[in-house]
């Protein structure tokens, strides 16, 4: 394997273009980014295309480094067996009705209300709106069916949503305006 004198310089062909190998006192250097980037002192470094000039006999001894070991083939590893995982059954969806009692707002806009239920609790509901029903919510007093799938040991429903307005309360409710048209 060719060796470069003091000072002297060769290219050698790369992945991404030509690098430069160098010899300044016995210590090669490549502008590679793997040279340049190891953490080791530079009389230490070594990377492929110097390895490629010397050999790898010759930069073991240069380094002080034993020869890198090969890494051994990858075991296949055996595919997973399927494990059998049991269906987890949510309570099936309750409703129960209303009345509204008060409105929440956030920046201004409807958020949600406050209801009583027929026991006398009240919950507050701030899911299950579409945007129709966020423009023109129920009216106070009125009745509307909320849905949960969980209550509390006191009977206060979990994460009630609001599923709409009791069927005969929803033909009394003031319809949103229409837009004006030309």
């Amino acid at each position: 394997m060719p060796d470069l004198r003091d000072g002297e310089s060769i290219e050698v062909p790369g992945s991404t273009g030509t690098y430069t190998i160098k010899n300044v006192g016995g210590v090669y250097a490549c502008n590679c980014m793997a040279w340049r980037t190891q953490s080791l002192p530079v009389d230490r470094r070594t990377c492929k295309h110097i390895r490629k000039l010397r050999g790898d006999a010759a930069e073991d001894v240069r380094t002080g480094a034993a020869p890198a070991p090969k890494p051994a083939a990858p075991k296949p590893t055996p595919a997973p067996l399927p494990v059998a995982v049991p269906a987890v059954r949510l309570p099936a969806p309750q409703d129960t009705e209303a009345v509204v009692l008060e409105y929440h707002a956030s920046n201004g806009r409807f958020a949600g209300f406050r209801c009583r239920l027929g026991d006398g609790q009240t919950v507050a509901v701030t899911a299950g709106f579409a945007d129709r029903d966020r423009d023109c919510p129920p009216p106070v007093g009125g009745i509307v069916t909320l849905r949960f799938q969980q209550v509390t040991a006191t009977g206060l429903p979990v994460a009630a949503s609001f599923a709409g307005v009791r069927p005969n309360e929803a033909e009394t409710l003031p319809l949103p305006p229409k837009p004006r048209g030309p």
